[in-house]
Parts: structure tokens; C-alpha cells; sequence
């Protein structure tokens, strides 16, 4: 019998407590409408204020989201751009860019034997386009036509950008003390591989972006974009680039369109929307490399499979 009356003390005692706590809640609320109706009496423009310092605020955080994601991507790329500086002053490789540079040497004799054979006439750039993709490579496995079997646009391009604009029209131009007609194609295929992995955060920012990410989600994937490693798996990672590493160079030329290539991908399995720059980029990825290009299109299976919203990927 005593415990029940306690009981039901206890019970009476929460009641009021929640009674007066209720009560005092309508009374704040009341005070605030009274203080509210006051101010605006006295300031017939606060409404107004308020919504100008709203936007204003919402402005200036969204403002300084911009900036700090900006200010992420490029730390990102100079960071690289300082950690691997040493990269474009190796004078020999240990690795598989022996290989990878006797393309390129045998795509620049290419372009010399072009230069003698094709006539000067429309049909020149068909005659040099024709050597250029399908030719004879005499050191590899004895001689056969590696083009045909091999992605070479990473070997043309290389050379065509050096043909066109460091030799010979700067030719006559000096950087920092160093005529360019001493940058040999050696050193100005490094140069190349060098700024590749340097600018990879650029494309994952870019790619992120496509997919209509917020703008610091985008700047995080530039910072993250180039610590991911494996232990010799000879993967997307900068130890498959470096010249203390493995030499595969041909794979960065298709490693900067490939998270392009799947984000555009995504945009079109989402609303139909980008579809040239899906192929476009696809293209890109399997001509600078057959095997990146096959991890593409094995990405794009679940994708097409499971048509994943944008919007909820963006809520993630």
C-alpha cells in the first residue's frame, strides 16, 4: 500500500513538472512573438534585413567552399608538382620505359621517313597518318608491326607535340637559361609523363564535378587521388609511373580519361544526358591503353545494371 502511494506521488509530481514546463515553453513562445512584433514595429524593414543577411551569409559559405575546394585541388597538383620535380632529369631508364621510349624514338624516324616519301600534296596527311598507325618496329621481338597490335596514339601524340611546338617553331626561344632546341625528345617524353601524373587530381576533380558532386566532396577526391597504392600490383598508383618504379607510362594516357569516361558514362545511364562525351572519353581511355580501356567498360556493366540515381549519390 506504501509503495502504490509513492508510486502515485511520484506519478503527480512528474505531471507537474510537465505542466509547468509546458506552461513555460507557451509563455517564452509568447514573449518572443511579442518581442518579434515590437522590433518590427520599430523596424518595419528587419523582415527585409533578415532575408538580405540570410543570402548574404549563404553566399559567403558557399563562397568559401569554392575557395577551399580550389585551394585542395591545387595543393594537390603541386604537390605533385614539387614531389616528383626530379622525374623529367632522368638521362636513362630502368624499367619498362626502355621500351615504351623506343615507340616513341621509332614513331619520331616514322615521322622523318614520312616527311621524305609522302608528297606534298592533300594526300599528305593520309600518307603520314598511315605510317604513323601501322609501321614496322625492327626492336621488339625481332621486328614485326607493333602498331597494329599495340595502342600507339600516346606515341604520336607525344611526337606530334614535339614536332609542332618545341621543334622546330621555339626552336630559337630560351626557358630559364635553357635554349629548347636542347630539349631532346627524351627528356621532353619524361616532361610528358611528369605533368600527367602530376594533373591527375585535376581530371578526378573534373570527373566528380560531372557527377555533380559538392565542390569540397570533389576537392577531397583531388587530394586523395594520387595516394592510392598497391603493393606492386602494377596499378593506377605512381609507383607504376615513377622512374623508381615500373615504367608504365603508356597506362597515364589513359589513366586521366578513364574517371571522365565513367562519370559521363553515369550521367547518361541517370537521364540520357552526355552521351558523346561518354563515347568520346571511352575512346579515349581504350586508344591510350587497351587495358585500362577493358576496365572501363567492365565499370560501365554494374553502372548499366543497376542505373544509379545522381541524386542519391550525391546524398552519400
Amino acid at each position: 500500500m506504501q509503495h502504490n502511494q509513492a508510486a502515485q506521488t511520484a506519478r503527480d509530481d512528474l505531471v507537474a513538472i510537465v505542466s509547468n514546463r509546458n506552461k513555460l515553453v507557451e509563455e517564452y513562445n509568447a514573449a518572443s512573438e511579442k518581442f518579434n512584433w515590437a522590433l518590427f514595429q520599430t523596424r518595419p524593414d528587419m523582415p527585409k534585413r533578415v532575408e538580405e543577411l540570410t543570402g548574404i551569409f549563404s553566399l559567403y559559405n558557399g563562397l568559401m567552399g569554392k575557395i577551399i575546394a580550389l585551394l585542395m585541388l591545387l595543393f594537390a597538383i603541386g604537390f605533385n608538382l614539387w614531389l616528383y620535380r626530379l622525374e623529367p632529369a632522368a638521362t636513362i631508364d630502368p624499367n619498362d620505359n626502355t621500351f615504351q621510349y623506343a615507340l616513341v624514338d621509332r614513331t619520331n624516324q616514322i615521322w622523318d621517313f614520312a616527311d621524305k616519301t609522302c608528297s606534298k600534296n592533300l594526300s599528305f596527311v593520309i600518307c603520314r597518318l598511315s605510317l604513323l598507325v601501322d609501321h614496322w618496329v625492327p626492336n621488339w621481338a625481332q621486328g614485326y608491326n607493333l602498331p597494329t597490335y599495340y595502342s600507339h596514339i600516346p606515341q604520336i601524340l607525344i611526337v606530334g607535340s614535339y614536332r609542332i611546338f618545341i621543334r622546330p617553331p621555339l626552336a630559337g626561344l630560351a626557358l630559364q637559361g635553357v635554349a629548347l632546341q636542347n630539349i631532346s625528345l627524351f627528356q621532353y617524353y619524361h616532361i610528358i609523363i611528369y605533368l600527367l601524373l602530376s594533373f591527375f587530381p585535376l581530371a578526378v576533380f573534373l570527373s566528380l564535378r560531372v557527377i555533380r558532386l559538392p565542390l569540397l566532396a570533389a576537392g577531397i577526391g583531388a587530394l586523395l587521388a594520387t595516394h592510392i597504392s598497391t603493393d606492386g600490383l602494377y596499378g593506377l598508383d605512381p609507383s607504376s609511373f615513377l622512374w623508381r618504379g615500373y615504367g608504365l607510362s603508356s597506362q597515364l594516357f589513359a589513366m586521366l580519361p578513364l574517371p571522365l569516361a565513367i562519370a559521363f558514362s553515369l550521367r547518361y545511364f541517370e537521364n540520357g544526358s552526355s552521351f558523346g562525351r561518354a563515347v568520346f572519353f571511352l575512346i579515349a581511355t581504350i586508344s591510350g591503353h587497351l587495358g585500362i580501356g577493358i576496365i572501363a567498360i567492365l565499370s560501365l556493366v554494374p553502372l548499366a545494371l543497376a542505373k544509379p540515381s545522381l541524386i542519391h549519390i550525391k546524398k552519400l
